[in-house]
């Protein structure tokens, strides 16, 4: 007689709920890839992404840092994105040229279409991709499936995410590395052990390696694990000995983070020149050098654009406008429901989630108070994810009310139509407190609208009306000849936009005027009233949401004032005898 246990194993049976589970979050990811994918394809190289390309190929190559562009990003994020490059056999003068704008171009036009560039942009889908299943992971940690469902629904249709997670711009794989880091920081404070000190100190190198951002986030995270502590009453003031207790992994997890970064540099010592021309020696001096320089950067005079204003500092108040508009609504009106009504919901606070948000308030502090760049939301982008899974307290909520699995549906289906409608321009996506993308141009520029992204839009727009040339102002870095559009040069400050051959004599100039909205501003020109005059007109068009297309013989007269306008005289901002034409 046989026992039992040499009968054959069969696997046990995956129950029904975690097969539909899994298959739901599966769905959930494809989405959120399909929708990335479908729409970076109709769009051109955005401004960072042209002379981002190739300059990690370049380091593979030659193993030096002599042009700018190896410095600007740590190695990690810079040879990753141009892996595919190293499949392609590239003019010899593609890598001596030092421009970047111009190396991107000739990189980009060896192919007809733009297949160079999107298969480096599909190289950090991945990375987004973990950054989802982070977020899902934690919130289902926390909150239950239901909960890791709710965040995930609302990560796969933010158009923000869907944004920049297939751009060759580092801000997703930051995201992804940064709130990987936050996950291990709590699971090292919950399980303080050996493997959890080890993921903590890897997720906190490859932060650092994604971009030198990290570098900010590194006391915003340590003053969270602190809170935490302090929160749980493991850490007590008048005990030092609990101080080293609690916090003597920090040391550890930066030694590794560290080790890490150099392990990147091939171990390597250097040295570069500090302002005061001090000489730096130091392991791993390429990081440290483009760290240096991007904060040297970021104090140097730049000029910022927020609701018709133009300022060279910036507003307190900034991103908080950003926040406002830029974040779907069905977003906002969930947080708000966990700041004003988290008891009558069911929903009480736990310390646990000092690690979602406190990293979110000091990163929106110090942008608002201490920063000096106001260039867009993607400032934010690394720690927004964290909120999304603070969303899956609705989970619980969910499973309990009826009325609170509707009023959930209803603002995930919210999110979700809003989402596919915005498709496939989701870096100009605002949302409806203020009309929508089409309206954006209004409020704020530079990455949060015009990025250079819409060279093929506007050239199939020109193919579906016949429109053989127009006139130009271009913010980008990519060539209107790559992609076959005919154009007249307009001034276009830090672009790469070449100029055009003089007209012929005699031939008339184009009576379509198409300028970017960031020119259009006038926030980045020296003359900032050079296109003013196109003020006090609509746009017969908008195209991609970016760039404003006007018809010379078929102008239409603007007849009221736009609402940024309206509410700035509304607060004291502007005369009320301003003139609807007086901001764009």
């Amino acid at each position: 007689m046989e026992t039992q246990s040499s009968l054959p194993q069969t696997p046990a049976a995956v129950p029904a709920g975690k097969k539909w589970l899994r298959l739901s979050v599966l769905a959930l990811l494809l989405s959120f890839v399909t929708l990335c994918v479908t729409s970076v394809l109709q769009k051109s190289a955005t401004y960072d992404e042209t002379h981002y390309l190739g300059a990690g190929n370049y380091l593979l190559r030659t193993q030096r840092w002599d042009p700018l562009d190896s410095l600007l990003h740590p190695v990690f994020w810079t040879v990753w994105h141009d892996l595919p490059l190293l499949t392609v056999s590239c003019p010899k003068n593609v890598w001596t040229e030092l421009n970047g704008t111009l190396r991107g171009q000739k990189i980009i036009a060896l192919r007809p279409d733009d297949a160079l560039l999107n298969a480096c942009r599909f190289t950090l889908l991945p990375f987004a991709i973990a950054l989802g299943l982070i977020v899902f992971r934690w919130s289902q940690t926390l909150y239950g499936d239901a909960g890791g469902l709710v965040s995930l629904v609302f990560f796969c249709f933010c158009p923000n995410l869907l944004a920049h997670a297939p751009l060759i711009t580092p801000d997703l794989t930051l995201s992804c590395f940064a709130v990987l880091t936050a996950r291990r920081l709590w699971s090292l404070a919950k399980n303080p052990n050996r493997p959890n000190l080890l993921y903590a100190g890897l997720a906190l190198g490859l932060m650092l390696l994604s971009k030198h951002t990290a570098l900010l986030l590194l006391p915003f995270f340590f003053a969270t694990d602190f809170a935490y502590r302090a929160a749980t009453g493991r850490i007590h003031w008048q005990s030092g000995r609990s101080l080293w207790r609690e916090l003597h992994h920090w040391p550890a997890l930066l030694g590794m983070g560290f080790l890490l970064v150099w392990a990147a540099y091939g171990l390597q010592f250097g040295g570069f020149a500090l302002p005061s021309g001090k000489w730096l020696i130091l392991p791993a001096a390429p990081y440290f050098q483009g760290a240096l320089f991007q904060y040297l950067e970021s104090r140097s005079v730049h000029s910022f654009f927020l609701m018709g204003m133009h300022s060279s500092t910036g507003w307190w108040y900034y991103f908080l406008v950003v926040c406002l508009i830029k974040i779907p609504v069905a977003i906002l009106i969930l947080l708000a429901g966990l700041v004003v009504a988290r008891r009558k919901l069911g929903m009480p606070w736990r310390p646990d989630e000092l690690y979602l948000v406190m990293p979110f308030v000091l990163m929106f502090v110090y942008l608002s108070v201490f920063n000096t760049i106001q260039n867009g939301f993607r400032y934010l982008l690394p720690v927004y994810p964290l909120l999304l899974v603070l969303l899956g307290n609705y989970g619980a909520a969910w499973r309990r009310s009826v009325g609170m699995r509707l009023v959930v549906g209803f603002l995930a289906a919210w999110t979700i139509v809003g989402s596919l409608l915005t498709w496939p321009d989701y870096l100009a996506y605002f949302n409806e407190l203020i009309g929508g993308p089409r309206n954006g141009y209004h409020w704020l520029g530079d990455s949060n609208v015009d990025w250079g992204q819409d060279l093929k839009e506007l050239k199939r727009f020109m193919v579906q009306h016949g429109i053989t040339r127009v006139r130009l102002s271009y913010f980008g870095t990519a060539d209107p000849a790559h992609y076959g559009i005919d154009y007249e040069y307009l001034p276009s400050p830090y672009s790469g936009l070449p100029h055009s051959p003089a007209r012929r004599e005699g031939e008339s100039p184009s009576r379509f005027v198409a300028l970017s909205a960031s020119e259009y501003q006038g926030f980045i020109v020296p003359d900032a009233g050079i296109y003013q005059a196109f003020y006090q007109y609509e746009p017969n068009d908008l195209i991609g949401h970016s760039i404003l297309l006007f018809d010379h013989q078929a102008l239409i007269t603007r007849t009221r004032a736009p609402l940024p306008l309206k509410l700035r005289q509304l607060v004291g901002l502007a005369t009320n005898a301003a003139p609807i034409d007086s901001c764009p």
